[in-house]
């Protein structure tokens, strides 16, 4: 018998995590997918937690590691603010009380993503909802709320059409949160756990050092964090008075090793010495962890040789790459990558790196020159490491629709497969 195969919408938490473990326990090739659907840097300094943050796509990415099954990041931005964000701000205009929940499940999450998972093959996609989909002796799907939890989730699923249920799997439509919690520690997919955001000592507290890089990974990405955590002192104004408070960064990396720029020491007597760092050189950049270490300076030191030593930069994209587009007049016009991309690479490393362009499949004339058009997802060995923008390379007039060359699918374009040795 064939063996099927699932894309199961990854958030990082425990319904989604058990539920993809069960899919592969139950014998389907199980592909994990979190929907990239907010860019939070370029917008405010809330705290963001749930589905829709930047951090449940390392979560997820841990996950699928743990459990060994593929793991893509998928651009949905532009279509959440559409569908979701810009309707919800109406509604509130409007003196009414919108669900984007609702509306992420219907346009996002078992549309524009099962269209996504048919075209890549897939037979269908899941989620970690507490809900069932049965088929009726007539030959119809229903949804049904779980039996076996108090919360009902199926009123937000209530838009499923005959199509959607057939392709949609729900693997926890008979459990509970409790034993998904015990099915979760069995697995390991529950390493990490804070009781404060200080740090400080509390019984309740635990991690590893390859969670910890993939925090520091994420919050490096944050322009703010990282101006902090590479500056060594600092001087601010008191609030309350005239004094000038003088503060020095207690990172001795910062000034023992080149190219240091992070990022943060602890120390508690239960603890011992721990340090996340991070230095930049070349074009690269790496992360080392070490957790109750009492020579951890020149531990660091010798963690970060390695890296550098072993590693050299590849230029993946280059600023100006093209990516054509026809039918304009008879004239063909490029749209082009708005900057470099490099990632670090090992001497006789195989890697499989995919250059994926996301763009509309009718882009609406006039373009200005440097418009931002699209955007370049690069995927290395399945995981989504980086984005470059796709820009207008010259003013583009006198047309209202604009038909690409080589889609096949709309905003989601293939133009790249590589193998580098």
């Amino acid at each position: 018998m064939e063996q099927k195969s699932v894309l199961i919408g990854m958030s990082g938490g425990v319904d989604s995590s058990v539920a993809a473990a069960l899919l592969k326990e139950q014998g389907y090739h199980v592909i994990g997918a979190t929907m990239r659907l907010w860019t939070y840097s370029d917008s405010c300094n809330m705290k963001h937690e749930g589905c829709c943050a930047e951090s449940a796509v390392e979560d997820a990415r841990r996950v699928c590691d743990k459990l060994g099954i593929d793991f893509y990041v998928m651009n949905f931005k532009d279509m959440f603010k559409d569908k979701v964000v810009d309707y919800f701000v109406d509604e509130y205009i409007h003196g009414r009380t919108p669900n984007p929940c609702i509306a992420c499940n219907k346009y996002l999450k078992f549309d524009a993503l099962l269209k996504k998972a048919l075209a890549m093959g897939i037979d269908y996609v899941a989620t970690g909802h507490y809900a069932k989909i049965e088929k009726g002796e007539d030959g119809k799907y229903i949804l049904r709320a779980s039996e076996a939890v108090k919360k009902d989730q199926s009123y937000v699923l209530y838009n499923f059409t005959q199509e959607q249920l057939a392709h949609t799997l729900m693997p926890l439509g008979g459990y509970n949160k409790d034993w998904v919690r015990q099915k979760a520690e069995e697995l390991g997919l529950g390493n990490t756990h804070f009781m404060n955001p200080s740090g400080l000592d509390n019984p309740e507290h635990y991690t590893t050092v390859y969670n910890l890089a993939l925090i520091a990974r994420y919050a490096m990405t944050l322009p703010q964090f990282r101006e902090i955590v590479a500056t060594q002192t600092a001087q601010v104004q008191a609030l309350n008075s005239d004094e000038i408070l003088y503060f020095s960064n207690h990172n001795k990396m910062l000034s023992l090793y080149e190219g240091a720029n992070g990022i943060k020491t602890g120390f508690t007597k239960s603890t011992g010495r721990c340090l996340v760092s991070s230095a930049q050189r070349d074009g690269m950049e790496f992360i080392a962890v070490t957790l109750n270490d009492p020579n951890d300076w020149n531990d660091h030191a010798e963690m970060l040789d390695y890296a550098f030593s072993e590693h050299y930069p590849k230029k993946l994209i280059e600023q100006g790459d093209t990516v054509k587009v026809t039918n304009i007049d008879g004239k063909d016009y490029s749209m082009v990558a708005a900057s470099d991309f490099t990632i670090p690479f090992k001497e006789h490393q195989k890697t499989q790196v995919e250059v994926i362009s996301h763009i509309s499949n009718d882009l609406q004339a006039p373009i200005n020159q440097g418009e931002k058009v699209g955007w370049l997802e690069i995927v290395c060995d399945g995981v989504s490491v980086g984005e470059v923008d796709i820009i207008s390379e010259n003013d583009i007039y006198g047309v209202s629709n604009i038909r690409l060359k080589n889609s096949f699918f709309s905003s989601f374009i293939r133009v790249a497969k590589i193998l580098l040795v």
